[in-house]
């Protein structure tokens, strides 16, 4: 079978539905893509963990029906190289032969048909319902000043995740290093927990998408002219089994904003701990972080710095941090200049500061010393 359709939208349906950053090699059904030709349409398919994914481009087909598995991010990275205005997919049992003007590409089958199939969208008569917009900026947002602190380290799962406070709050941490950020950010209006994969896809939706929730999952599409977009995704829930529970009430228990804090420039503070770890020579780096009366300073065997406040305080202590994780909150302040508080545990020592600004709070807790 042939199928003919204009490249624009078939390059535009492909870059949106296969999003580079969610294909793994931990997840075979990433890295394939089902396209399915009919009369008069080519049905794009993508689906990777708890994400399915399902775009509609106009066009002709000389057949009634062909389907076939090819490499996603080499059909991608291929399609957005031609410039001709037309393409023509051509289907056989071996692969698919892309024809655009007189050039011709062959992509091999990855997979047969009769071995697997990729999920479709499960989509109610009804799922325009209640649908609103996508609000791309929140998404940015915790994308850029956030996910430095999600866990990596799979002892505990639910951290893996962003937290979803309901109408409005993210919340992302990490709990074996003791970091978490937050941003009074609106969301979608329930409490559950995005996994990084949905968060790249929430990012990558062009502008008109609507959204709408569906059981436990939610529906995001948009109609254009050239082409229709729909994808289902599913967040985890507190509770899902292996998940277990975010415990958010605890930490942001603990980042309320107080009036002990000192105002001093972030970006002062990330270019010595920099120079910290330009120097360093040990395995994991440590610096002590002392507050004083007019000053802030930074020490370990290679340096030491000292930043001035913008104010006098009477405030006073000294901890360590893991050099490395300090200048991940502190650089993602970039040139502002941010609050500083200790936070004091049930014996009155100070265990790790809180850090803000207008718009996001992190907190770290300090090195025990043995």
């Amino acid at each position: 079978m042939i199928f003919t359709t204009n490249t624009k939208p078939l390059n535009d349906a492909l870059a949106l539905g296969i999003i580079n950053a969610n294909i793994t090699n931990l997840d075979k059904r990433s890295g394939i893509v089902q396209l399915t030709a009919t009369t008069d349409k080519l049905r794009i398919n993508v689906e990777t963990s708890r994400i399915r994914t399902q775009i509609e481009v106009l066009g002709s087909g000389d057949g009634d029906y062909s389907t076939i598995f090819v490499s996603s991010s080499t059909l991608k990275q291929l399609m957005s190289t031609i410039t001709a205005p037309t393409v023509s997919l051509e289907f056989s049992e071996s692969g698919l032969s892309i024809m655009a003007g007189k050039s011709k590409f062959n992509l091999p089958k990855m997979i047969d048909i009769s071995e697997m199939s990729l999920n479709a969208p499960e989509i109610p008569e009804n799922y325009m319902d209640n649908a609103v917009d996508v609000d791309k900026s929140t998404w940015k947002y915790v994308k850029e000043n956030q996910m430095y602190a999600v866990a990596t380290s799979f002892s505990h799962p639910v951290y893996c995740n962003v937290f979803l406070g309901g109408e409005s709050g993210v919340l992302v941490g990490d709990y074996d290093n003791s970091i978490f950020t937050y941003a009074n950010l609106p969301t979608f209006g329930d409490q559950c927990l995005l996994s990084p994969t949905i968060l790249n896809l929430l990012i990558s939706l062009p502008d008109g998408s609507k959204i709408s929730k569906v059981g436990n999952s939610y529906i995001v599409f948009v109609t254009l002219d050239s082409y229709s977009y729909v994808t289902q995704f599913t967040p985890f829930y507190e509770g899902d089994e292996g998940i277990g529970t975010y415990h958010s009430e605890i930490f942001l228990g603990l980042m309320v904003h107080g009036e002990n804090s000192v105002a001093v420039n972030a970006s002062e503070i990330t270019k010595y701990l920099s120079q910290a770890e330009m120097l360093n020579t040990e395995t994991i780096p440590v610096i002590e972080f002392t507050l004083s009366d007019s000053a802030i300073s930074l020490r370990d065997r290679n340096v030491n710095c000292v930043v001035s406040l913008a104010a006098q305080t009477t405030t006073s202590y000294s901890i360590k941090f893991k050099t490395s994780f300090l200048k991940k909150l502190m650089s993602n302040y970039g040139d502002k200049i941010v609050n500083v508080q200790p936070l004091v545990d049930a014996e009155n020592e100070v265990s790790g500061i809180l850090v803000w600004d207008d718009k996001l709070t992190s907190m770290l807790a300090c090195v025990v010393s043995a």
